[in-house]
């Protein structure tokens, strides 16, 4: 596209260097013609840099996004990891004190369930 580009305008200057001199209301026409083709193409090429460099901004705001978002997704996934091994120490804690208790009372009734056992098994 540079390249047609090119062309474009050295054939432009070429076209203003013929008409310099000439005074006539049609060749005065053209030249403005000319110089109106002339901005356009300069336009145009300004536009496909600022495009192309919005679309190299696009590609950098992209990837910072991505980059920002699994870092957040990491970190949360990190926090409820925490969070999860908390709940379960605090359950292992519960269990363990639930076992502490019933083993207590187990104890307290150890020797009232062996007495019964030996009146089922060995009546007096």
């Amino acid at each position: 596209m540079a390249i047609k580009e090119e062309k474009e305008v050295s054939k432009l200057k070429l076209h203003r260097q013929i008409l310099e001199g000439v005074t006539s209301p049609l060749l005065r026409l053209r030249d403005k013609e000319l110089e109106l083709q002339g901005k356009l193409l300069e336009a145009r090429k300004e536009a496909e840099i600022l495009v192309a460099e919005a679309r190299k901004n696009a590609v950098e705001v992209r990837r910072q996004a991505i980059e920002k978002a699994v870092s957040e997704a990491e970190k949360h996934y990190q926090e409820e990891i925490e969070k999860t091994k908390k709940e379960a120490e605090k359950i292992r804690d519960s269990v363990k004190e639930e076992i502490k208790q019933i083993e207590k009372i187990g104890e307290t009734n150890l020797d009232k369930a062996i007495e019964l056992i030996m009146k089922i098994v060995l009546p007096e």
